[in-house]
């Protein structure tokens, strides 16, 4: 347990130190006081908008999971499942990679309807549909572009998330079948790890069974990406900067799936440098750049205290 505890501190240093570092590389190559002087010409309507559209991102994450539970067979009141939702987005906020959301949702889940499995089954359900939407979005956004720089790589992008989730759903019998075997002296951690994924494998092929709901959480997960994005244009158009909407839902969105990967906090740092590089061929100076993406993240992290103070009023 002591080494556990070890391990997972490591890790979070080491994500505290990747985000600190990318963060010093950019202000020792990029002036601060230009960051701050664009920051503090931005149009505060813009800010306003933006807010705005964080918040209504979050309500279309709320509803695609919804649906997923539906799909699991539980049914919640739609203001709990949002009120569930938003309490999740708070811890997600301020953990690694957002995990502390997914378990959040999932222990509330529990406690209201007693389905541990099916409850965390509709979690990763949720975070796979969220990546692809995502990865979808960017990819045609990337290719209806007028430049069509990133034509190619796109279609590839976008065959790829086609092909890996037709190929999920037809290994349903192997995987467990997998699952399912083993020898009889297998030791007891194993022989539970093995159930438990065998429950959760199991919970998600279920979702097989209702197309209807993973097209209304599909829906929903893509009005989410939409609105989620919408932020950077709007705030990029607040410091008049020369962005399309068709930009920000590619190369921004490019920039956003780097806040996903578990190798900073909450994307602090990558997210900076990935705006920096993505926008520069827009004419963008990675002083703007770097105003946008903080800016951007004092949005992410403004919409989640709703959740805040949705959490201390249950306690």
């Amino acid at each position: 347990m002591k080494r556990n505890v070890q391990k997972i501190k490591w890790k979070t240093l080491l994500r505290l130190g990747i985000s600190a570092g990318i963060i010093a590389l950019l202000l020792s190559q990029i002036d601060l006081r230009a960051v701050l002087d664009v920051i503090s010409r931005i149009n505060p309507l813009a800010v306003a908008l933006a807010l705005a559209s964080g918040v209504a991102a979050s309500v279309c994450a709320g509803m695609a999971w919804a649906a997923l539970l539906g799909a699991q067979g539980i049914h919640l009141p739609v203001w709990q499942t949002l009120r569930m939702h938003f309490v999740g987005l708070f811890f997600a906020a301020f953990t690694p990679g957002g995990l502390g959301g997914d378990v959040a949702r999932t222990v509330r889940v529990r406690q209201h309807t007693g389905k541990t499995v099916e409850g965390g089954a509709t979690v990763i359900a949720s975070r796979v549909i969220s990546l692809l939407t995502l990865a979808g979005m960017a990819a045609l956004a990337a290719i209806l572009r007028a430049d069509g720089a990133l034509r190619r790589p796109a279609l590839i992008a976008l065959g790829a998330l086609v092909v890996g989730t037709a190929a999920f759903w037809l290994m349903e019998q192997p995987v467990m079948k997998i699952l399912s075997s083993g020898p009889a002296t297998t030791p007891a951690p194993f022989a539970r790890f093995t159930r438990i994924m065998r429950e959760v494998f199991g919970s998600l092929y279920q979702f097989k069974k209702t197309p209807g709901a993973l097209a209304r959480s599909g829906a929903w997960m893509l009005a989410y990406q939409v609105f989620g994005v919408l932020p950077i244009y709007l705030l990029a158009r607040g410091m008049s900067l020369p962005m399309q909407l068709l930009d920000a839902l590619s190369l921004g969105a490019m920039a956003r799936f780097t806040a996903f990967l578990p190798i900073s906090i909450s994307g602090v740092g990558v997210q900076e440098g990935a705006f920096v590089f993505l926008f520069a061929p827009l004419g963008i100076a990675a002083s703007q750049a770097l105003a946008l993406s903080l800016l951007d993240h004092v949005v992410l992290t403004l919409v989640p205290l709703v959740g805040g103070a949705l959490y201390a009023l249950d306690e």
